[in-house]
């Protein structure tokens, strides 16, 4: 469980308010292969670049101070998308050196490429009412397009599950089958493993807030065992049952 980032904040440098686009705003209910809606954490990285709509330019949202109180409607603040909304920024930002480390630059090489596919949602999202099937079609892969996906393969590290779907998917967009098949066979099986670590350190999170909480407040004790069913229920859900022993060669 996690707290949510600030919608409306001040601008570090103009300090004009801004209000920040959230994640899957416009697409919540439906996830893409290349990473976008998935709210995964790459390279325990949880933070997000923006520029700002005044000033031009750009800042981490951990850097913002939250403007506390007041509506957030659109409209009211200068809105503030998403880096991968306008082609050219992360570019930008990537020249100008935000990204100074292996999970910052994951981070925009990552939007780069969802400003490059970002054309193609608009026609196959299953979400529009006049979306295509598409039947045959030939795809140009542009020379900065293939660069961004190679840099990012190299940065992604392939013993972690989450990062190693995303290198067999930039393996995929790029024509390269068998080492996405390769990189595949065994992803379910880390995927697995790494829920199971990761509901074992849901279970001790909870045990401690449950010493902490209860103790001052005795009706914390009823939203503990919500939580805890709530874990079970996605324990149990078909999705996180082990696969059957199916190997792709």
């Amino acid at each position: 469980m996690a707290v949510a980032p600030p919608r409306v904040v001040e601008c570090p440098y103009c300090n004009v308010p801004l209000n920040l686009e959230q994640a899957g705003e416009y697409d919540s209910t439906h996830c893409w292969t290349d990473g976008k809606n998935l709210g995964w954490k790459i390279a325990d990285f949880d933070d997000e670049l923006f520029r700002c709509e005044d000033c031009w330019k750009f800042f981490w949202r951990s850097a913002t101070t939250p403007v506390i109180g007041g509506p957030w409607v659109r409209g009211q603040y200068l809105y503030c998308p998403s880096l991968d909304h306008k082609y050219g920024d992360a570019q930008w930002a990537i020249h100008e050196g935000f990204a100074s480390d292996r999970p910052k630059e994951i981070n925009l090489r990552l939007r780069l490429l969802w400003t490059f596919n970002n054309p193609f949602r608009a026609v196959i999202s299953p979400l529009r009412s006049d979306a295509c099937t598409l039947i045959h079609g030939e795809v140009r892969l542009s020379d900065e397009f293939v660069e961004n996906n190679n840099r990012l393969i190299e940065l992604l590290d392939a013993q972690n599950p989450r990062e190693r779907l995303l290198q067999a998917e930039l393996y995929r967009e790029t024509g390269r089958f068998d080492s996405a098949t390769f990189l595949l066979a065994q992803t379910a099986e880390r995927f697995f493993q790494q829920q199971e670590r990761e509901i074992a350190a849901s279970k001790e999170w909870l045990d401690a807030l449950q010493t902490q909480f209860i103790k001052s407040d005795p009706r914390a004790e009823g939203l503990i065992l919500l939580a805890r069913q709530i874990m079970q229920l996605s324990i149990d859900k078909d999705t996180l049952v082990r696969p059957a022993e199916k190997r792709y060669v």
